[in-house]
């Protein structure tokens, strides 16, 4: 950011000990622009972990990088100018943002102005002259009543034809969906244009097999027939193999077929249970002819299988045969090698299940054109749209910008807080602990990089875990400890942290960053750490000393009864 020269008459005045500038009015945020950027006392902070509206940082992070820097806020305080008379209401912290503030003498505050006026007619509030956050920011609400609103996404609301909302039904169902502004399903370009290429390759697949019947050889019963015959194939060609081997050898034959020690072996259960057992079995009776019959005993695990496998199949290319040969049996997996590329090579599978007259007739009379037409319409809307979310931005930065600039340029709240009973945007709460409170407590985000930086603080800090098992929540903090005695705040040491909305968590010190916390206590610490050391080696002294007693007794006891045997 390049410094500008100010002519400003800054008003200083001493924070925290230092000498910062005083931001009280709307001329000073104004001016802020041209304050020498040493003299700021942030250069960048989070959009996350601060006590102020998470929407209001988003906003003023206009690169999305996670961190608001100078540059950002100025910018904010630049476009303020242009759209309102004066940045004094900005000191109030209001809500409640008057239409009479907006500027109408910049293009930029007529359209706003434009925009809020619209945006309280939409809500069927247009006698209103002020507006609200709780008004600006309910998306839904504005947009619910309105055809077009800019996001190139459209609702079976955006036509009165009724061919059209049902096209956009059918593409909601089938192929996607986006969610409009008003909160209802929509479609948008992309959608269309893929409904259309997926019907357009479906219709084009599927009139393959209209065209050519060779393809579905058992008609609509074509595919449960193809289900029938993979689900006993290997089963017949594993019954032509053994009819093979008993032409070999007819001693081979009662090998091949069910012994009757595996029978013997069954007989005795409850043979429902034994299923798995029974499909290993033979198909059916082994011929040495090699032919299956169509008409015999089946082995009863396929026999439903082999039921439907005849009704739908064998019947129809073998009606009035007793059984076939293995190359009659054949010829119907060569049916299906066609039939079985034939799928393969689907396409439009996302519309397969819309009635294919349905499809046929959206692509010969397409009706593409006319909803791209809506989508067109929509986006014309873009900037109207864009507007109503700026005053909503504006609603936000009208209630909270003094706010983080008096957290941002100077911590003014941080240090006076104990007048104005406003506390900093980065005090998460307040631990109670040791007979004590710590106000300056501070979400942690990243334990490991905390500590690193926090060990040169020369601050006592100490790190909690917190949890409100009611609400679900967790969180970590960092609470310096600034006056009292420390010995007690220890890891393992519970407290209680109070968030700022009130709600109460459980704490427990993870973790402490020991620094001394005034001048008796510096004196005080080594003296402290040297008489622990010393009250640790006495212990261990001691326990090491009873340690040897009961070893040496014990093994005396022990000698003493050798003795005795």
């Amino acid at each position: 950011m390049e410094n500008i020269k100010s002519s400003y008459p800054w008003k200083y005045t001493k924070i925290g000990g230092v000498t910062r500038v005083s931001i009280e009015t709307g001329d000073d945020i104004a001016h802020l622009p041209e304050l020498d950027q040493k003299q700021w006392t942030v250069l960048s902070c989070p959009t996350t972990g601060l006590e102020i509206d998470p929407e209001t940082l988003k906003m003023l992070d206009t690169d999305g990088d996670g961190h608001i820097k100078v540059n950002e806020v100025t910018a904010a305080i630049e476009w303020l100018k242009k759209v309102l008379k004066s940045l004094q209401p900005l000191t109030a912290k209001s809500a409640v943002m008057p239409l009479s503030d907006i500027r109408d003498d910049t293009d930029e505050g007529k359209k706003l102005l434009n925009s809020a006026r619209q945006i309280l007619s939409n809500l069927k509030l247009a006698d209103k002259n002020e507006i609200t956050i709780g008004e600006t920011s309910d998306s839904v609400k504005i947009f619910a009543d309105t055809q077009y609103n800019g996001d190139g996404i459209i609702t079976e609301a955006s036509t009165d034809d009724e061919l059209l909302k049902k096209i956009i039904a059918t593409i909601i169902a089938n192929v996607g969906k986006a969610t409009d502004r008003s909160g209802a399903d929509g479609v948008t370009k992309d959608l269309i244009e893929e409904f259309y290429t997926e019907a357009a390759d479906f219709t084009a697949w599927k009139n393959l097999s209209l065209n050519d019947t060779s393809l579905i050889p058992y008609g609509d019963n074509t595919t449960a027939a193809r289900d029938a015959y993979y689900a006993i194939k290997d089963k017949v060609a594993d019954y032509f193999i053994r009819c093979k081997l008993a032409a070999m050898d007819a001693d081979a034959t009662s090998a091949l077929e069910i012994s009757k020690e595996s029978l013997a072996k069954i007989s005795e259960k409850n043979l429902t249970e034994a299923i798995s057992e029974i499909e290993a079995y033979p198909l059916t009776k082994i011929n040495v002819k090699a032919q299956l019959p169509l008409n015999e005993a089946i082995n009863p695990a396929w026999e439903g299988k082999f039921k439907a496998l005849k009704s739908l199949i064998l019947d129809v290319d073998f009606a009035g045969k007793q059984s076939i040969t293995e190359a009659e049996w054949n010829t119907i997996g060569a049916k299906f090698g066609a039939y079985d590329k034939w799928l393969a090579d689907k396409k439009g599978a996302k519309v397969e299940g819309v009635d294919f007259a349905y499809l046929t007739d959206a692509i010969a009379n397409s009706k593409k054109d006319d909803l791209l037409a809506l989508v067109e319409k929509d986006l014309a809307e873009k900037d109207n749209a864009e507007s109503i979310q700026e005053v909503n931005k504006l609603a936000h930065l009208y209630r909270d910008m003094f706010n983080f600039l008096r957290n941002y340029v100077t911590f003014t709240d941080f240090y006076y807080q104990y007048k104005t009973g406003d506390k900093a945007i980065f005090q998460a709460g307040t631990l109670f602990i040791d007979q004590r409170s710590c106000d300056l407590c501070i979400r942690v985000a990243d334990m490991g990089k905390h500590t690193a930086s926090a060990a040169q603080s020369a601050m006592f800090i100490a790190y909690c875990d917190c949890e409100n098992k009611k609400l679900g929540k967790k969180l970590q903090i960092a609470a310096v400890v600034t006056d009292g005695d420390v010995d007690n705040i220890t890891v393992g040491k519970n407290g209680v942290f109070y968030d700022r909305a009130g709600n109460d968590y459980e704490a427990t010190v993870t973790k402490v960053i020991d620094n001394p916390i005034s001048i008796r206590q510096a004196f005080w610490s080594p003296y402290k750490k040297f008489a622990k050391f010393i009250e640790d080696q006495v212990a261990k002294f001691a326990a090491d000393k009873d340690k040897a007693v009961t070893d040496n007794a014990t093994a005396k006891i022990s000698e003493t009864g050798t003795k005795l045997t």
